[in-house]
């Protein structure tokens, strides 16, 4: 049996995830904390890398909304997915990991079914809100913002997810390619620096 939950971690929130990774998540899945990963702009930790049974590396970021920049955020996994053996990048805020855990996972098993086995993904199609699983996740969508009534409590709640990633349909970009292309032009350097240079343009 594949254990994820190996306390103590740096914060209440990434406890709670790998708490819930390890009811969720495939027995064929390993998974690391604290993960460091070395980019043309310097290094970066990785709060948990997931590596699916078919070589799939998944990092989730645990984001308490106080310490976080989005835009910085954005340009950090950029880097990571350009320098790094990294095939997507998932940012889930601390107010879903804590208060909408099953709905966040149901939609990781649609984006990432390869993280999770069937029995596992039809408990949370019964698991997350009714109005989460009929809103319908597209597996190619890359941001997942939904506005639901929790039937339970018969409040409206918010869920927002992000997804960068590697595998682009052919024909479509995501920003994460263009910032990379534009660090690899500078010779790399301080992400802020690069951040400073790019907006200058």
């Amino acid at each position: 049996m594949t254990v994820y939950y190996k306390p103590p971690y740096d914060s209440p929130i990434e406890d709670t995830f790998a708490r819930y990774a390890e009811k969720y998540l495939s027995q064929d899945v390993s998974m690391e904390t604290q993960v460091e990963v070395t980019t043309i702009c310097g290094n970066f930790r990785l709060d948990f890398v997931a590596i699916g049974p078919n070589g799939n590396r998944t990092a989730f970021e645990c984001d308490g909304k106080e310490f976080h920049d989005e835009s910085r955020d954005e340009w950090r996994d950029a880097m990571i997915l350009g320098s790094c053996n990294i095939d997507e990048i998932y940012r889930i805020s601390g107010k879903d990991i804590t208060y909408r855990t099953e709905e966040v996972f149901y939609a990781l098993s649609i984006w990432s079914p390869w993280l999770f086995d069937d029995r596992q993904k039809n408990n949370l199609i019964r698991l997350a809100a009714e109005d989460v699983v009929e809103l319908g996740i597209l597996p190619e969508e890359t941001i997942f913002a939904a506005n639901y009534l929790d039937v339970e409590d018969n409040q409206l709640n918010q869920l927002y997810l992000v997804k960068r990633h590697k595998n682009i349909p052919k024909g479509r970009r995501q920003f994460w390619q263009a910032a990379f292309k534009y660090a690899q032009s500078l010779g790399g350097g301080s992400l802020d620096e690069v951040m400073a240079n790019y907006r200058k343009r």
